[in-house]
């Protein structure tokens, strides 16, 4: 038996997590909370949008999303459609986000009807879009779930492909060695989308059946607002 027979995928957690604690708040911003079963309606409503725009297994969608609940349907959305998800920070330049997407080679950019962006060219999807429900693709281990690009300090930007067995088995060491079902930790996300923190601080909060607290650009900028966001919850966390 290999060791991707060992642990579960994350899409197979985050669906565990859904059934167990349906009602309870999986992501907050702001003064609004989002449910483990809204999340899974949400990331559904948007992995149909997708499959309905033949986006599938290695396809690869640019997410480019103001902070907020879409940071989590987006990732969450485009996971489930089978395709592969490239973080795109909408504060970047539009110069390098243009150039992310094409390196990337995305197949559509997901983004929020109120969002611009350098698109020009490329197929575009909005969060908020609606789709007659279709069957999903079920990715396996070796297929890509997120592309990631480095700083560029030494040349060129390079994307790093992250395979959902890698995901997989990063959660199951984190679980193995914090517990993290048994005592669902909150965690305060402070960084961009485009960093991988953010996907860590998702996987440990809610894929744990814990919660994940987005902080606004404006509680980030201000050390007391932050402070003050970290105070309101409990058993929090935050990666800087």
């Amino acid at each position: 038996m290999s060791l991707g027979d060992l642990v579960l995928l994350p899409l197979d957690v985050f669906a565990a997590r859904v059934s167990a604690r349906p009602d309870a708040v999986a992501v907050v911003f702001g003064e609004r909370r989002m449910s483990f079963a809204d999340l899974d309606r949400e990331s559904d409503r948007v992995a149909q949008v997708l499959r309905r725009r033949g986006i599938g297994l290695e396809s690869r969608v640019g997410l480019c999303v103001a902070r907020g609940f879409g940071m989590a349907v987006g990732v969450l959305g485009v996971l489930k459609s089978g395709a592969a998800y490239v973080p795109l920070d909408p504060s970047y330049p539009e110069g390098r986000l243009r150039w992310l997407a094409e390196d990337a080679d995305v197949a559509a950019v997901l983004t929020e009807s109120g969002l611009s962006g350098p698109w020009d060219g490329m197929p575009v999807v909005h969060l908020e879009d609606s789709a007659a429900e279709s069957s999903l693709v079920r990715p396996g281990p070796l297929n890509t779930a997120c592309v990631f690009h480095t700083s560029g300090s030494t040349g060129q930007p390079k994307g790093v492909a992250v395979e959902h067995r890698n995901l997989a088995h990063v959660w199951a060491v984190w679980e193995e060695i914090y517990g993290l079902v048994a005592d669902p930790p909150c965690f305060v996300s402070v960084t961009g989308l485009a960093v991988d923190l953010f996907l860590a601080d998702l996987l440990r909060s809610v894929f744990a059946g814990g919660t994940l607290v987005i902080a606004s650009d404006e509680e980030r900028a201000d050390a007391g607002r932050l402070l003050d966001l970290i105070g309101h919850h409990d058993r929090v966390a935050v990666c800087l």
